[in-house]
């Protein structure tokens, strides 16, 4: 029979207890909001029809001719693949992370919190839903990050204006994968 051990709390740790739930409250209202106000509606997203929707885990997209597929990473608790495309000789990544320990809010929490400008909508596909958030960093790069609310995450941060747009087309293709409707 296990036994379960309370530490009692003291007036500090509870104190430090309440100050890290704020923080994390205010964190994830910094990037909610009312998608609406923003002039960014909620997305409909499709199931993904035969042929398309060959990159991705259970969001899926269809790369263009703008990016190139490079190798994936897989590691014991993730999987990711990698799209890249240049800009000015330079190279630019997005990734598409999944896995029982990746991503949450927190990532596109963390990107809003250094930006100038940013906004959200919600996306609904079958029983799947999520959010697609965007932004521009402080110094003028943007990021974007799109997937369900854990498990697994579709994002670029810290690229110039014309890698995001190559990375967007790819993005605003997204379905969800057959099953999951």
């Amino acid at each position: 029979m296990a036994h379960e051990i309370r530490t009692p709390l003291t007036p500090r740790s509870r104190e430090r207890r309440t100050r890290l739930r704020l923080v994390a409250t205010a964190s994830m209202l910094l990037i909610l909001g009312s998608p609406g106000s923003l002039g960014w509606d909620e997305w409909k997203v499709g199931v993904c029809a035969p042929g398309h929707g060959t990159w991705g885990g259970a969001v899926r997209f269809d790369p263009t001719k703008d990016v190139h597929q490079e190798r994936p990473i897989k590691d014991i608790d993730y999987y990711e693949e990698v799209l890249s495309t240049k800009v000015g000789g330079k190279k630019f990544f997005m990734f598409d992370m999944r896995g029982p320990s990746c991503c949450s809010r927190g990532l596109a929490a963390s990107f809003a919190a250094k930006s100038g400008t940013h906004s959200e909508r919600t996306w609904t596909g079958g029983t799947m839903s999520g959010f697609d958030a965007h932004g521009v960093f402080n110094d003028g790069t943007n990021w974007r990050y799109v997937g369900p609310p854990a498990f697994e995450g579709v994002w670029y941060n810290n690229v110039p204006s014309e890698a995001a747009k190559a990375f967007d087309s790819v993005l605003d293709s997204m379905c969800v994968t057959p099953g999951r409707q």
